[in-house]
């Protein structure tokens, strides 16, 4: 059982996290509503079933907090996770919220839930960080402690709504960030004429959502909301001065259709992969997130134009 964590949601690893400590902690651990959490995501009162261990349990107020990165490769000794000459990193903006949960005795116990890799070594000074502070015990979790939680504890997964042989899309935004971000500003002069619009041979769009099982409600919901500007984005692609963002637009729409194509079956819901696709492409880019209309515009676009999906 392996789980790529940058893969997931950060609400997700949240949950997973809140799971493992109502193993380690007890059945009565707590998780706090997202949003500004004052340096805690999870907490724990009472005496602790199995942590560090069920002959010696550790008890008081346990606090628990999850920090989630997107990105595969990050490290604990990352200048933007921990670095005594970062006022600004992640652990230095912690240990000030632990520092007045201490003053106030809200916390004795510290429990902190990454999924970064790095040495045993930097973790014991990430923790004595932490102790310095006045706290009973700091714990420091990486992949590698998570990864055997999740081994003896498998049922955790389910809890965080986490089905490790479902691969995730895998998606890198970028290409359709810059697309977005140049087609905002020229998208409003564009005018919609469905006569100048391009010949192409594709699939019918009724054909083409009975192929991929789209529903009758979702190929309503595209045709009446974005068929006028699909013909402008049709219009905007085929000048010839926008060349490169054609080649762009190309290459970005057969990598997301590989990803589709891999997890698509005659049992699949277009409607689904579509919605997942455009919560990933939310999740991982800013300029995306505040374009949502119109990255859906695209990625609609993509689907009608039969580049994303299975075609006749």
């Amino acid at each position: 059982m392996k789980i790529d964590y940058h893969d997931i949601y950060y609400q997700q690893f949240e949950d997973l996290t809140v799971a493992i400590c109502k193993k380690i902690l007890g059945i009565a651990t707590q998780k706090f509503s997202f949003g500004a959490d004052g340096g805690r995501d999870g907490r724990f009162r009472g005496k602790a079933s199995n942590f560090p261990n069920s002959k010696h349990p550790n008890s008081g107020l346990f606090i628990i907090q999850a920090k989630h990165t997107d990105n595969p490769v990050a490290k604990m000794s990352d200048k933007d996770f921990f670095s005594d000459k970062n006022a600004d990193c992640i652990i230095n903006k912690e240990l000030k919220r632990v520092k007045i949960l201490v003053k106030k005795g809200e916390v004795d116990h510290y429990l902190f839930f990454t999924n970064r890799r790095d040495s045993a070594n930097k973790i014991s000074e990430i923790e004595n960080k932490f102790l310095a502070l006045g706290l009973k015990s700091a714990t420091v979790y990486g992949v590698e402690n998570i990864d055997m939680f999740l081994k003896q504890y498998p049922e955790a997964l389910k809890i965080a709504a986490i089905d490790y042989l479902e691969k995730p899309l895998r998606l890198i935004p970028d290409e359709l960030a810059e697309i977005i971000l140049i087609l905002k500003n020229e998208i409003k002069e564009l005018t919609f004429d469905r006569s100048q619009a391009q010949n192409f041979n594709r699939t019918s769009f009724d054909k083409k959502c009975q192929s991929n099982n789209l529903t009758d409600n979702t190929k309503s919901f595209i045709l009446k909301n974005y068929l006028k500007e699909f013909y402008k984005v049709d219009k905007f692609l085929a000048n010839p001065s926008n060349e490169d963002l054609q080649e762009l637009y190309i290459e970005t729409a057969a990598e997301f259709n590989a990803e589709i194509l891999e997890r698509f079956d005659k049992k699949s819901k277009m409607d689904s992969i579509l919605n997942e696709l455009l919560k990933r492409l939310f999740y991982r880019d800013g300029d995306l997130n505040r374009n949502k209309s119109l990255t859906r515009t695209i990625i609609y676009y993509m689907f009608w134009k039969c580049d994303l999906g299975v075609n006749s």
